[in-house]
Parts: C-alpha cells; structure tokens; sequence
C-alpha cells in the first residue's frame, strides 16, 4: 500500500517529540446500512429471553450474537472497509493491539480502532464460544450476560461515531499559538468526511495552506487516523496510536521518543 503521510509530515518538520493534536469540530453520524440494524437485533434477544424457556433463550443468545455482528459490520462499512479479505498492512495494523489469536479478524479491528475496549471483545469470544456448542443448552444467566455485553459493545461502537471529532490538526508545541487555536505555524490539517470515508490532510506551512490530498482506505496509514480520530479525548491513547502510526509508515524516529500532547 501507498503512503503520503510520510512526506507530508517532513514537509512541515513537526517535532514529534513535542507533538500537539488540536481537536476542532464533529459532525458525528453512523449511517444504517442494512435492513436490519444491531438495534433491531438487541430487541429481539430482549424479547426472546421474556419467555425463560428453552427456546427463547437460545435465541436471545443467538440474535445478541447477531447484533454484534451488525454492528460490527456496519461499524466497518461506515469505516470504509467493505471486504472480508482485508489487506495485509491492515491485519499488520490490528497485530500492534493485544488480543488473543482465537479473536476474529473483524472483531480485532473494531479493538484497533479503538471503537470498542478489549473486555467487550474478550466477551464476544465467550459468547461465539458458548454458540458453537450446539447441542449444549445455555442457562437464562448467560443469555442475560449476553445480551449486556451486546447492549454494551453498541453502545461503544454506537458512541464513538455519534460523538466524532472528525476535523483535528497535528502540530508542535514551537508551531502551536496558545492565543490563536488554529493559528499554528507549521503542521496538518485533517478532516474525515463520513460519506466519502477518506480523509482529507492540507499542509500548512508559515501559516499559508498548501495542496489539500486525500487519504483512503488505499493507504497504509489509513487505519491509524482513523484509531487517532476515535481516540481524541484520551492523551494515552493519542500517543499510543501515533507511535504505530509512525511504525506503520515507517517515520525513521525512534518511537519511544514520540510524545502527543492533546492542545
């Protein structure tokens, strides 16, 4: 895959080691793009487990199984990804998170991205596990559990995209004017477009706009702004991020010495 990321951030010779993310403005949104939404789902499960029969709860077992996916997959559409067959560099991407092997690649994007904490996921694997025993009836507490973890896995997914800040800028702490919050000298520009699912960058060099380019899903740094734009608000997550960001374009700075200050 291609990059520009690299370039771009030499052109504007940001210090990294005194990096300042500055949040703008949110347009947050999360478009429905199935018939059935992971909402339509969790109302069923609800429904299912009124009954406290053998039949009812498996079934809310199974259809809290099926909102999480739903919501997964809408999560990933909104995102820009439309393929099971996802590119090495993604899956190169997902591997810098810690997750167990047994976990499906999908879910372990949704963790990378930073849509959903990694107990969330971990209680996904339980109940895929528990539905892969067949012939093995589960009890009315672990159908409840289920249906929480499901309720709760979309509220996450569900939140991060209602509350996006899909417009934020990288700079310095030399470049960063604390009287004028966009007036930084040097840095970039970022702004997600939710409909087209890219992201366009403009360079800003002695405070003047230079060429405005487009990141997609095509480009090796895709993922990373994405898990830096659902990670705003969290200065550890930020850093974290930026770091296997670099890694993944192959920035020459030693990582270790990256540090990401939220302005």
């Amino acid at each position: 895959m291609k990059t520009i990321l690299l370039q771009l951030l030499k052109d504007s010779k940001i210090d990294l080691t005194k990096a300042y993310l500055v949040p703008s403005g949110g347009s947050g949104n999360m478009d429905n793009k199935f018939d059935l939404t992971p909402k339509n789902f969790l109302r069923f499960a609800k429904q299912d487990i009124q009954t406290e029969d053998d039949r009812g709860i498996i079934n809310s077992l199974t259809n809290s199984k099926r909102a999480i996916d739903c919501q997964t997959d809408e999560a990933l559409e909104n995102c820009g990804f439309k393929s099971n067959d996802f590119d090495p560099d993604i899956k190169n991407f997902v591997e810098h998170f810690d997750l167990t092997d047994d976990i499906p690649i999908k879910l372990k994007i949704i963790h990378a991205l930073n849509l959903a904490p990694s107990i969330l996921i971990s209680k996904t694997r339980t109940l895929r596990n528990k539905l892969e025993h067949f012939y093995q009836k589960p009890t009315i507490d672990e159908a409840k559990e289920a249906l929480d973890v499901a309720d709760l896995f979309i509220r996450s997914v569900e939140g991060k995209f209602k509350t996006l800040t899909n417009d934020f800028g990288l700079t310095d702490k030399k470049n960063y004017d604390n009287d004028d919050h966009w007036g930084f000298t040097n840095g970039l520009f970022f702004s997600f477009d939710i409909d087209e699912r890219n992201f366009s960058v403009r360079k800003i060099i002695g405070k003047k706009n230079e060429e405005m380019m487009v990141i997609d899903c095509n480009y090796i740094e895709y993922c990373g702004l994405l898990r830096l734009m659902f990670s705003i608000d969290d200065d550890i997550d930020l850093e974290e991020t930026l770091r296997v960001l670099l890694k993944q374009i192959e920035h020459p700075i030693p990582t270790e010495k990256v540090i990401l200050t939220q302005a």
